[in-house]
């Protein structure tokens, strides 16, 4: 059991530096502000189809 917690720990630590490393906080920022810059435009088109469905 220790020696899998151990290596469970050394995985955690990997990732976390390289994730640091490697700039990955950036990279999430970017991902985070595409999809909210992305999202708009998709949801004045589904309201403008649902209006147009509505009409019906």
């Amino acid at each position: 059991m220790t020696g899998e917690l151990e290596r469970h720990k050394r995985v955690w630590k990997r990732a976390f530096v390289l994730f640091f490393d490697n700039q990955g906080m950036a990279a999430a920022g970017n991902m985070a502000f595409l999809t909210m810059l992305s999202l708009f435009p998709f949801i004045i088109f589904l309201v403008a189809v649902s209006g147009f469905l509505g009409q019906s």
